[in-house]
């Protein structure tokens, strides 16, 4: 993919809790990826109160890596509070979240940046794309609760997004931090007030297709116990709305 010649600073962010078994061949990777095509990324990790060896194995990385950044959580606090945290202290003009387990190839990634210096303010990986290549691997269940949560959040919310939980999305620098600024929500339902911030501030949101190359076995997702907590995130963006927690005024 040909990205030009002027790349824009670039910020990688990955929340972390108790990671300690791949957080350290996902760096390699990255650094890999990165070196290979002659890029420099700020790179922050967000330990999120992990009990493990999270923090310190990245911490041996920063003594090597300059350009790799740890954030300690006191305790466990949600990975929107994590990657609110790294937004807010990033120095790059594009900043890109993933998940720590790297689900998505490098390539996704560069297609982020591509489409963003193309002119979207806000990228998104989308797995409902047809161009997306996902895994077989991925439970039935769990893509049937996906879609009954894109149904509750076009019935509650706002349409026009097919995937909001993707874990790969990035954004402009400026636009970046005024929408962390204003989410309330530490959970994993952060995504969803990001884009309904995103979109209520009249930015350009482009989905982008996908290439799901690793789907961890050990998932983190509790569907039930997941599920309400979303359905009861979806209900406090709406409320945050009605009450006027957010801005009023769109930018053109």
């Amino acid at each position: 993919m040909n990205l030009g010649s002027i790349q824009p600073r670039l910020t990688l962010i990955i929340p972390a809790f108790n990671e300690e078994k791949l957080i350290g061949s996902s760096l390699d990777e990255l650094l890999s990826q990165l070196s290979i095509r002659h890029m420099q990324a700020e790179i922050i990790i967000v330990d999120d109160g992990s009990t493990d060896l999270t923090a310190q194995i990245v911490a041996q990385y920063q003594s090597r890596y300059p350009d790799i950044i740890l954030i300690k959580n006191e305790c466990n606090r949600g990975k929107g509070y994590s990657i609110r945290r790294a937004v807010l202290q990033s120095s790059g003009e594009v900043i890109i979240f993933m998940d720590a387990d790297l689900p998505y190839s490098f390539e996704s990634v560069l297609l982020i940046i591509e489409t963003i210096k193309q002119g979207a303010q806000v990228a998104i990986g989308s797995r409902v794309l047809p161009e997306s290549e996902l895994s077989d691997k991925i439970p039935l269940l769990r893509k049937l609760a996906g879609q009954m949560f894109s149904l509750l959040i076009r019935l509650i919310l706002f349409d026009g997004i097919a995937d909001t939980q993707c874990g790969l999305k990035g954004f402009r620098k400026k636009e970046a931090q005024e929408i962390f600024q204003l989410i309330t929500i530490d959970g994993f339902g952060f995504d969803v007030e990001v884009l309904y911030l995103a979109s209520h501030l009249g930015y350009k949101i482009q989905p982008v297709p996908v290439n799901l190359v690793f789907s961890r076995s050990d998932s983190r997702v509790k569907l039930l116990q997941d599920s309400t907590h979303m359905l009861f995130d979806l209900l406090t963006i709406r409320f945050n709305a009605y009450k006027g927690k957010y801005p009023v005024e769109k930018h053109v």
